[in-house]
């Protein structure tokens, strides 16, 4: 199966969301802006937002299409400093970023310390538009394992819908589907003219069912990573074993650092060992999570004071898809969590009072994939700006795992001329 996924920005100003979406878009991957770059040709430009990306990430949520947001890198500012302005024009932070890294965004040392930047923030990453032609050229094939799955750009000179063109380009077996860089190709982006609403636009080609794409928007930054053998340990404070997939481990250490320092060593000393030694293999490193895993479990008190947020999101991205009818995870008292694939249900809790991201990490630690949309609002008071007022299904409802949840949350203060 198939799926199309258009890329849209400011150059398709006013283009009908829900219209895409009855063409068949299954996700949408929308520009949030771009960061000041200068072109190997000597070309500058400056840091821009997109001003169509509130339009854009608002109508998404209104229509139940799934969004990926993506920022141009750009290297005549910092990593750090992308990240900043990315995090503060997004509006929200449940949303999954892709790094757009081409011309203007600088050598792989700089994609990786932009990536790192973004995770630092809180902000997901799951894809990098790194397309193969700036990996092999101006990147000199860089190591991209430092960062998520890859979007490859290779177009065709067809055009049409997107099926006529993807078919034209030889669908699953054309020349886009290429990995490099030590990462797979997640998404090939196969023209720039594709008819969609009207419109000529960028669009990409998923290979997989709807339920993968979703996995893709909503789980694990590192669902491509080829050495995904479990890790059963006990902790050092007893209790259950857990049951970890490998490949999550610097995922969740990259979440986590901030938080327990004891962490912070091990992750970097795994991720220099990853990133500077050419000759490492699956097994040294499979080795080496293993050991840190064991020696470095937080205790039940540091889970404790851990904040409730990052041991929801612990639950949300450590445990793979493919395991959730066999995953326990339990850290101490405070954390107790039973992923079940066979259940298709779960009964909607009351998010009223709660905001936008700790509602989405209640929900989807209740193993929920569904689509969310936010309807934004005004009231008059203030102590409700930016939390949930009503919810769609209502508190103790019987939901279906891949349901649409709206919540109707006010984001401005509107005077009371009662």
């Amino acid at each position: 199966m198939t799926l199309f996924i258009p890329d849209i920005s400011h150059h398709q100003a006013g283009i009908d969301i829900q219209a895409l979406k009855n063409q068949g878009a299954a996700a949408l991957i929308a520009r949030v802006g771009q960061g000041a770059g200068r072109r190997t040709n000597g070309a500058q430009y400056s840091t821009t937002q997109d001003r169509e990306w509130p339009r854009h990430r608002d109508e998404s949520r209104r229509v139940a299409l799934p969004l990926v947001a993506y920022w141009y890198i750009g290297n005549l500012i910092t990593p750090e400093e992308n990240a900043r302005l990315a995090e503060a024009w997004v509006g929200d932070k449940t949303i999954p970023w892709m790094l757009d890294h081409e011309d203007a965004s600088g050598d792989g040392a700089f994609y990786c310390r932009t990536v790192e930047a973004f995770r630092a923030r809180g902000l997901r990453v799951i894809l990098g538009y790194v397309p193969n032609w700036y990996w092999s050229g101006a990147m000199g094939r860089s190591d991209l394992r430092c960062g998520p799955p890859l979007v490859n750009s290779r177009y065709s000179t067809a055009s049409g819908t997107p099926a006529q063109i993807y078919a034209a380009a030889k669908g699953d077996s054309g020349n886009g589907w290429i990995d490099y860089g030590g990462r797979s190709t997640a998404l090939w982006q196969f023209t720039n003219k594709a008819s969609m609403a009207g419109k000529a636009i960028d669009c990409s080609a998923f290979r997989g069912t709807t339920a993968q794409l979703l996995s893709l928007i909503n789980g694990s930054e590192d669902d491509d990573v080829s050495w995904t053998d479990n890790l059963s340990f006990t902790p050092p404070t007893g209790g259950d074993p857990i049951v970890y997939n490998a490949a999550t481990w610097l995922m969740w250490t990259n979440w986590y650092a901030n938080m327990i320092p004891s962490i912070v060593a091990v992750n970097a000393q795994i991720l220099e060992a990853v990133t500077n030694d050419p000759n490492v293999t699956a097994d040294t490193v499979k080795e080496a999570l293993s050991t840190a895993v064991r020696d470095n479990m937080p205790t039940a008190e540091q889970v404790a004071a851990a904040q409730g947020e990052i041991l929801e999101q612990l639950i949300r991205d450590v445990v793979p898809a493919e395991m959730a009818d066999q995953v326990v995870v339990k850290l101490g008292e405070k954390l107790s969590a039973q992923v079940s694939a066979g259940d298709s249900t779960f009964t909607m809790p009351n998010l009223e009072g709660v905001n936008a991201n700790d509602a989405n990490a209640a929900l989807h630690a209740l193993g929920w994939t569904g689509q969310m949309t936010i309807q934004y609002g005004g009231t008059n008071d203030a102590s409700r700006i930016n939390t949930v007022v009503s919810q769609s299904p209502a508190a103790g409802a019987t939901v279906g795992k891949n349901d649409s949840v709206v919540l109707a949350i006010p984001n401005q203060l509107t005077p009371d001329n009662g």
